[in-house]
This record gives C-alpha cells, structure tokens and sequence, in this order.
C-alpha cells in the first residue's frame, strides 16, 4: 500500500480529495496512524493505545485498495490513425 498512501498524501496536500463530512469515514481517519516498516514500505495502522480494538480504519483502507487498483488501469490510448493514399503520379 506505500504507493497508494502516497497517492493519497499528494491528493489531499493538493486539495483534491472532495469529502462531504461523512461521519463514518471522518471516524475512520480520525483513528488511522501510518508506519513504516524495515524495508521503507507504509501501512496504515490503528493506533497502539489502550480501547485500540473499538476503533476502526477500514473506510481508509477501502480508499488505498481503491487507489492502488486506479493506479493500475492501462491508460486508454487515442487511436492513432495513418493515412494511405493510393494512386497513380501525374
């Protein structure tokens, strides 16, 4: 998921995430931490306090599955067109 939590750091410093004040999805970011293991990959995690168990960060997993599986797609490419023409020189 490094690359999708990246994707959303830029996003939201780039103002690009339109959240319209969902509470479930404000709860889940409000209890999201990120960690970076040995080998310099992130993760989201919940937080290690006492009561952890009862919070919950699936809402922003959903969003980095989300984007990793966007990142993903092939890009549709424009059809690119060539023209022939046949005749004889005069």
């Amino acid at each position: 998921m490094t690359a999708s939590c990246y994707t959303l750091e830029g996003l939201l410093k780039a103002r690009r995430v339109a959240h319209t004040g969902h509470p479930i999805l404000r709860w889940n970011v409000s209890n999201v931490e990120v960690r970076r293991d040995e080998a310099g990959r992130l993760r989201p995690v919940k937080p290690r306090v006492i009561g952890a168990h009862r919070k919950r960060i699936d809402g922003v997993v959903a969003l980095l599955m989300g984007l990793s599986v966007m990142g993903r797609q092939m890009p549709v490419k424009e059809p690119q067109y060539q023209m022939l023409i046949l005749g004889a020189n005069h």
